[in-house]
C-alpha cells in the first residue's frame, strides 16, 4: 500500500482529519455517530501485516477499513478501493475484504423455561404484547445467554464469568442482524448484578475473534421483497422496546425492515442500511425518543443525507401526555406524523 497517498486520500476525504501520533494515525470526527469533535481514530498500516484500523472512542464504532467501509463513509474511490483490497488480502485474519462478517448462529431451543418466562413477563409489562417462546427465537430475543452458548458450542466468554452469569440471569438480549452482539437490557433494580454491567443496557459480544461493529443493531426478521414497484419501509427506533412496540402495537407486524439504532446514532444507521445495504428505493421512517436525540437539528441531518438520494423522510413521535417514546403499550401511544422536506 502507497501509504502517503492512503493518508493524503483520508486527510482530504474525512471531516476535520489530521495526522497525530507522529503520522502513525489519521484523527477525524466520527462517521458513525453525532460526534462533535474528533474522536475517530485510524492506523496507518506500517507494514503489510497490519491493516488499518479505525476506532470511534465515543460511539464507540470499530473495525477495519475496507471498501465496503469507504462507501459506508461515502468517500469511495476506486484506486484506494483496490489499494485496500490488495493489501488486506495477505492479512489472515481477514478472510474477506469486502463481504460483510455475518456470523451463523444457531437459537433453536429455550431450555430454563421458568426464566425465560418471567423474562416475557417483563416484554409484556414493558408494551402490552404477549409473547411466546418460540415467538422470542423467531424474532431474535434472547431470553437466556447460556441457551447461545450452549447451542452453539461457546465456551470462550468476552466478558468475566460474573457479568456473564448475571447477563444470563438477570437480563434480556436482542441479537444484532450479524449475529454477533446481544444488546441486553436490565430487568432486575439497580445494585443487583456486577458493577461493571449495572447498566441498563449492556452489549455483549458473542465471539472473541469479532472485530468490526458497525452491525449491532437490532433488526426484527421481515421478508422483504427488494423487486418491488414499491419503496421499502424502513421503520427505525431508539431501542428494542420501542421497535417492537411499533412493529406489534402500531404498525401491526406491516411489511418492511424494523431496525434500531442500538446506542448509535440515527445516521450512520441510515447510511449503513441505504448506501451499505442497498436499500436505495425505501421510505424512511423515525420514531425518535422526545428528548435531545430526537430533536430538530438531528432529523434535519437525516434529511440532509436522503433528499439528494430522493429518499422520503417521516417522523413519528408519540404525544401521549407524560410519555417519552413509542415503548409502551398502544393505549399510552398517540401517534404523530409529518414529512421533512
Amino acid at each position: 500500500m502507497d501509504k502517503e497517498k492512503y493518508v493524503k486520500f483520508l486527510l482530504s476525504h474525512l471531516p476535520n482529519a489530521r495526522l497525530v501520533s507522529g503520522g502513525k494515525e489519521v484523527n477525524c470526527k466520527c462517521m458513525y455517530c453525532d460526534d462533535k469533535h474528533a474522536h475517530m481514530y485510524i492506523k496507518i498500516p506500517q507494514n503489510d501485516n497490519e491493516p488499518s484500523m479505525y476506532n470511534c472512542f465515543r460511539c464507540p464504532a470499530k473495525g477495519i477499513v475496507t471498501p465496503t467501509v469507504l462507501s459506508d463513509w461515502s468517500i469511495y474511490e476506486d484506486d484506494i478501493a483496490i489499494s485496500l483490497i490488495d493489501h488486506n488480502k495477505n492479512i489472515k485474519f481477514i478472510s474477506n475484504t469486502t463481504a460483510r462478517d455475518v456470523r451463523c448462529l444457531n437459537y433453536f431451543a429455550i431450555n430454563n423455561v421458568e426464566l425465560a418466562k418471567a423474562k416475557l413477563n417483563y416484554i409484556y409489562n414493558r408494551i402490552g404484547v404477549n409473547l411466546s417462546l418460540k415467538d422470542a427465537i423467531d424474532l431474535k430475543i434472547c431470553l437466556n445467554l447460556s441457551d447461545i452458548f450452549l447451542q452453539n458450542g461457546i465456551d470462550r466468554y468476552t466478558r468475566s464469568y460474573n457479568d456473564v452469569t448475571a447477563l444470563d440471569q438477570c437480563f434480556v438480549g436482542f441479537i444484532s442482524l450479524d449475529n454477533s452482539f446481544i444488546n441486553f437490557r436490565r430487568i432486575v433494580d439497580e445494585g443487583i448484578v456486577p458493577k461493571g454491567i449495572d447498566k441498563r443496557y449492556i452489549n455483549y459480544c458473542i465471539f472473541d475473534d469479532k472485530i468490526d461493529n458497525t452491525e449491532r443493531f437490532y433488526t426484527i426478521p421481515t421478508a422483504i421483497n427488494m423487486n418491488s414497484i414499491s419503496r421499502v419501509p424502513i421503520h427505525i427506533a431508539e431501542g428494542p422496546f420501542d421497535l417492537l412496540s411499533i412493529y406489534f402495537n402500531v404498525k401491526e407486524k406491516e411489511s418492511g425492515l424494523y431496525t434500531s439504532i442500538a446506542g448509535n446514532n440515527y445516521i450512520g444507521l441510515v447510511r449503513r442500511l441505504v448506501l451499505t445495504l442497498g436499500f436505495h428505493y425505501s421510505e424512511i421512517h423515525i420514531y425518535p425518543d422526545n428528548d435531545k436525540s430526537g430533536n430538530d437539528n438531528n432529523m434535519n441531518k437525516i434529511y440532509e443525507l436522503c433528499n439528494p438520494l430522493g429518499i422520503p423522510l417521516y417522523i413519528h413521535r408519540n404525544i401521549f401526555p407524560n410519555e417519552k417514546d413509542f415503548g409502551v403499550p398502544i393505549d399510552r401511544i398517540k401517534e404523530q406524523v409529518y414529512r421533512l422536506g
